[in-house]
């Protein structure tokens, strides 16, 4: 992959230093983050290298820094004057997301994606026929356990999440939103899903759907489009699919992925969900969901914390690490 070049230049080691490292775990630009504290630094690398976009501190700037050839150049503001020729401006002392975000929309997502090798990304789809069976518990661990190799996005498809009471979003920042950009507005796809992603514990997630009549309405085709999009434009290793009887296709969405996993129970009517469900996909032409799906047990947990970003230390979690790793490196592996 040829990366481009985006060069942070502030005298402010430990704040450059933040900042230059949030952005490089960014998965989803063809970027190569270089943080510079010195202006000599800057300089000689300049002569000798071609950098692509130029993000400085205004207490750092300097006069040369004018005459460096880039695609964009972006002062930090730290001292409120934003009126510098040449510069967009992003007001410094903010969170290093929201940064991030200005840049996208200042440059424009084209900037940002197309990279020169499309990424392979891998679809896990967790679904169970039971309830209350700690399937959202485990696809979100197991996303967690994902992100700390590669870049991972969890999707949820429950009706009612819950997921308002952890988080708060804008009216327009959760999944279903992102379906009127497929249909109407794809060049703002990338802006409007940078907008919306938020992150637990190192895992990217889009802000489930708050009413569960507009999760219900969109198509199989629909979704299908959605993850095609996220795939080509997003660059992810791994989207993992918590996925609920409510959608439309949910066996069409299931065929997308390259492994299931099902939590299964012991007791009669458990058991009788499963092979109903089994059933059912083994008399239509989604047979094959079957063959690539791993079952689980789980045993009794005295107590699972109400926090997401608690759950990686629960009892939970050591033991799906447990019977999980052998699989899990080999996905890992994969990508």
């Amino acid at each position: 992959m040829n990366h481009k070049i985006l060069a942070i230049y502030d005298q402010d080691e430990e704040y450059g230093s933040r900042l230059t490292e949030y952005f490089s775990k960014k998965q989803n630009h063809p970027y190569q983050i270089h943080l510079f504290t010195k202006k000599e630094a800057i300089q000689r690398f300049c002569k000798k290298n071609t950098i692509t976009g130029l993000l400085i501190s205004e207490s750092s700037y300097f006069a040369e820094a004018d005459e460096l050839k880039t695609d964009f150049r972006i002062l930090l503001l730290d001292c409120g004057f934003e009126n510098v020729v040449g510069y967009s401006s992003i007001r410094k002392y903010q969170s290093c997301e929201k940064i991030w975000k200005e840049i996208v929309r200042l440059i424009g997502p084209d900037k940002f994606i197309g990279s020169t090798e499309m990424k392979r990304t891998k679809v896990i789809g967790v679904y169970t026929p039971i309830r209350r069976c700690l399937q959202t518990s485990f696809a979100l661990l197991l996303g967690q356990m994902m992100a700390k190799k590669k870049s991972v996005l969890y999707l949820n498809f429950e009706p009612f999440s819950g997921y308002s009471r952890f988080q708060k979003t804008g009216a327009n920042e959760d999944i279903t939103n992102l379906m009127y950009f497929i249909s109407n507005a794809r060049d703002k796809f990338y802006q409007q899903f940078q907008n919306s992603i938020r992150s637990v514990c190192g895992l990217d997630y889009l802000p489930p759907a708050f009413s569960f009549i507009d999760l219900a309405i969109i198509t199989s085709e629909q979704w299908l489009q959605l993850l095609h999009m996220i795939e080509s434009e997003c660059s992810y290793d791994f989207i993992i699919l918590d996925l609920s009887d409510n959608l439309q296709g949910l066996f069409q969405i299931l065929e997308q992925c390259e492994r299931v996993y099902t939590i299964t129970r012991e007791d009669g009517i458990s058991m009788a969900k499963i092979n109903q469900y089994e059933q059912l996909l083994s008399e239509t032409e989604y047979r094959g969901i079957i063959e690539r799906t791993k079952h689980f047990k789980f045993p009794e947990f005295r107590s699972i914390p109400n926090e997401i970003d608690q759950l990686p230390f629960c009892e939970l979690a050591k033991y799906i690490k447990i019977i999980i790793k052998e699989d899990l490196d080999e996905q890992l592996s994969e990508v």
